[in-house]
């Protein structure tokens, strides 16, 4: 229970600090008009896509087994904080948002699952 909680604490970093620098790095491109609005929004969600995909990645590298089962968990992780977040916030869920959310919710899946099954079998036996 210890290598799971320690394995998706430092993915969770990893994601959070890529997102942090990512967000940071747009917003200046932004404020300086070095881009404009609209870029900025599709970069952020195709950057947040990568990330979404390497933070499966990285977690089902760590974990090293069960790479189906760990993406359905992170799917269901990610589900609750989207519920919080929607729930507390006050947006509206559009059909954007509903894409968006299940395309990062599949790259958490495939990530894992590719994680998992590209570590060497040597390592295993």
């Amino acid at each position: 229970m210890k290598k799971y909680f320690t394995n998706i604490s430092l993915s969770v970093i990893f994601l959070f600090i890529a997102t942090l620098l990512l967000s940071l790095l747009f917003t200046i491109f932004t404020y300086t008009n070095i881009m404009s609005n609209n870029v900025a929004n599709i970069l952020i969600i195709a950057s947040s896509s990568i990330l979404f995909f390497l933070f499966g990645f990285i977690y089902g590298r760590k974990m090293q087994k069960k790479g189906l089962l760990n993406g359905i968990i992170l799917i269901l992780i990610y589900g609750l904080v989207l519920l919080v977040y929607y729930l507390l916030s006050g947006k509206q869920w559009t059909l954007s948002n509903t894409l968006i959310n299940l395309s990062r919710a599949f790259l958490l899946l495939v990530g894992s699952i590719f994680g998992v099954n590209t570590i060497n079998q040597n390592k295993l036996s």
